[in-house]
């Protein structure tokens, strides 16, 4: 018996409180009195969490708006140190690219140097992948083609691009021997 009447009581006390908050509140909102600073990043958080979940808010006519960005990519130009190329490393092992206008036109080389991979069809040999990426027809992308691999029989190592002058790429070996290659005859010298 004396623990059911704890249990009510014990309820009871909790309603009161909830009652006793419900009313403060109250109180806060029709007097215009501020919130704590608690309770006001409580409430800014659950607005933007609630804004994030809806997204974005589509026109009521249905239509749907196309982006308005007019930017227009733009490579970069000049030596890339990365080892990612236009196909698999076990195809083309990459040490480093170029890339830069072709004179004259809107297209732009890219050029991949390193090592021909463990799945080509001569495994191990030093060259050069050759690439000319052509501007989309709407301006925002690039739409590449190959030109072809280019190997150096008489490089001792991978090639890595060291610099470039003129549509000609110098390149260089591990062991430190040096060739060039020209972009527009497409030959190593």
């Amino acid at each position: 018996m004396r623990r059911k009447r704890s249990l009510a009581l014990v309820g009871a006390g909790f309603a009161v409180a909830i009652l006793l908050i419900v009313a403060a509140a109250v109180t806060l909102a029709s007097t215009g009195a501020t919130p704590s600073p608690k309770i006001s990043l409580d409430q800014k958080t659950t607005e933007h969490r609630a804004a994030a979940e809806a997204g974005p808010i589509a026109p009521k006519d249905g239509s749907v708006q196309a982006p308005t960005s007019t930017a227009q990519p733009v490579p970069v130009t000049g030596i890339i140190d990365s080892r990612q190329g236009p196909v698999s490393p076990l195809e083309f092992q990459v040490l480093n690219s170029w890339q830069g206008p072709v004179l004259g036109s809107a297209n732009w080389y890219e050029v991949s140097a390193g090592v021909t991979g463990s799945e080509a069809a001569t495994p191990g040999v030093p060259g050069v992948l050759v690439y000319v990426a052509s501007p989309t027809s709407d301006g925002f992308g690039f739409t590449e083609a190959s030109l072809g691999l280019y190997t150096n029989a008489q490089a001792d190592g991978p090639l890595k691009v060291t610099g470039f002058n003129n549509l000609v790429l110098d390149l260089q070996t591990p062991s430190g021997k040096l060739f060039s290659f020209d972009l527009t005859t497409r030959r190593f010298s």
